[in-house]
């Protein structure tokens, strides 16, 4: 059912993580078993979305372990920008984005390391997920103001602009340095090498030889002295 509408492909992920979030819903929903549900499904396409949704956990934040963002900006992103600028656009790829804040948050350090390595030097993010909805939101860039607390002193203001009905808006600068499509690490690769991949939290729902399989994807995609930014 999920292959044939969502175009997602459950088998590649872990069977007990997938059954334990879909018999949390059954129960939730109050439905007898799995058949009542799987009916249910077949008939009802919004609980199909809020399902797909489910499963496809989207957990982030702006600035997620800021040590690892500090880390990234202090200590690898100089000396990649300046020795990957040669090929011309810096390009970097935040596979399973989700609503945004990941990407943006790549592409307000490569903003703040670019100026100070070569204020010319073009770069890219290229931001992708399985959940094409999601995707409209994050293309929008506005947020709650609690979701913003990681930004610190005159940050919000240089990156952000407070918008009238309530909340913020990423920059038109900092929203044009990133390009949103709908992917799948599973099966899609940019068409173009990256010098930095962040794939954070995600390979862990998948079996190990899918683990695998994408791994073996990012290695093909990266630059040589390119890097691969996990977990924390």
């Amino acid at each position: 059912l999920f292959a044939s509408e969502k175009g997602l492909d459950l088998d590649a992920y872990k069977e007990k993580c997938v059954l334990r979030r879909i018999y949390l819903k059954v129960r939730s929903g109050g439905y007898g078993d799995l058949g009542s549900y799987y009916r249910k499904l077949r008939k009802d396409k919004e609980e199909l979305e809020r399902l797909f949704q489910y499963l496809t956990i989207n957990v982030t934040g702006f600035f997620r372990n800021p040590g690892a963002f500090e880390y990234l900006e202090r200590e690898v992103l100089p000396d990649l920008m300046e020795q990957h600028g040669v090929h011309g656009s810096f390009n970097v790829w935040s596979a399973g984005c989700s609503s945004g804040e990941e990407p943006y948050s790549l592409a307000i350090i490569l903003t703040r390391v670019a100026r100070k390595v070569s204020p010319s030097i073009l770069f890219k993010v290229l931001a992708t997920d399985v959940d094409g909805s999601i995707l409209e939101r994050a293309r929008k860039g506005c947020y709650p103001a609690d979701a913003l607390q990681n930004f610190q002193g005159d940050e919000l203001q240089e990156f952000f602009v407070e918008e009238e009905a309530g909340g913020f808006r990423v920059r038109e600068e900092i929203r044009r340095r990133v390009d949103f499509r709908v992917g799948d690490v599973l099966k899609d690769s940019p068409r173009v090498k990256q010098s930095l991949i962040v794939c954070r939290n995600l390979l862990i729902y998948f079996s190990r030889e899918n683990q695998e399989g994408v791994i073996a994807r990012f290695s093909g995609i990266l630059h040589r002295g390119g890097y691969l930014m996990l977990g924390k």
